[in-house]
């Protein structure tokens, strides 16, 4: 079965999620789109969310591929762009 999800990443630069991906050892198609075995992910371009003056980028991220790996891949992908505010 394949699943398609897309997450908005908020307050992370674009280049930090590449690099990410980059990390994992997946193919870089050279449009920021990088396959791994039995799912892919494509970065989107940088935007802007203003909240009360405050600027965060943001990144949209679609995951694609195989149900069970594109779950596993978005769990780890949260967990390691977790952050708390404080």
């Amino acid at each position: 079965m394949t699943k398609v999800k897309t997450l908005e990443i908020r307050g992370k630069k674009r280049a930090e999620i590449i690099d990410y991906f980059c990390g994992l050892g997946g193919t870089d198609t050279g449009e920021e789109q990088f396959c791994f075995p039995g799912w892919e992910a494509a970065v989107g371009s940088e935007g802007v969310h203003a909240v009360r003056g405050l600027r965060f980028p943001s990144v949209k991220v679609v995951f694609s591929g195989e149900t069970a790996l594109v779950e596993k891949a978005i769990w780890a992908f949260r967990i390691r762009f977790l952050s708390a505010g404080g």
